[in-house]
């Protein structure tokens, strides 16, 4: 446990900050948000990697449903971290978090202002990625119904292109 006390938000705040590169941040959403659309397994990776760019940090990592995906394996000794809880559904899903490994690292209210970003970006991942589950399940279900239509069974789509056929086709 350590001797130092904790770290307040108040605290962070005062410190002397650096300038916001909004440029820099939209750049990384914009990374994000093809990902998301490209490769959503990639999604917890590209977020750990824009939170390491984006807060100069040495180790970044996600904690989702007490799981940690870490980018960097965390080493010791630690100076300071800072995490920052995302929600999903009105509910604490995980957090995104940064570490410093050095004593000139200390993190500031940009820090704290990214990673506020960025696990907005996450919440917004995990309501994607439940919204595809959810359409997934719906559209076997439906298959697995075609499936049991005893007759020759399917559909067109309103080209009149077929768009499934049952194994009695």
């Amino acid at each position: 446990v350590p001797t130092e006390p904790i770290l307040t938000i108040a605290e962070l705040q005062a410190r002397t900050s650096r300038e916001p590169n909004y440029q820099l941040e939209a750049d990384a959403l914009r990374a994000l948000v093809e990902v998301l659309a490209e490769s959503p397994s990639r999604v917890l990776q590209c977020l750990n990697e824009m939170a390491l760019q984006l807060c100069a940090c040495d180790s970044v990592g996600i904690t989702l449903a007490g799981e940690i995906h870490s980018f960097r394996q965390l080493q010791k000794p630690i100076y300071e971290v800072l995490l920052v809880p995302f929600k999903y559904e009105e509910k604490v899903a995980g957090s995104i978090w940064a570490v410093s490994h050095r004593p000139e690292k200390q993190f500031d209210k940009e820090d704290l202002r990214l990673l506020t970003s960025l696990s907005h970006f996450a919440s917004a991942a995990i309501l994607a990625a439940n919204k595809q589950a959810a359409l997934d399940s719906a559209d076997q279900a439906m298959l697995d119904a075609v499936e049991q239509i005893p007759d020759a069974f399917f559909s067109v789509n309103k080209s009149w292109h077929i768009t499934r056929v049952n194994k009695q086709f």
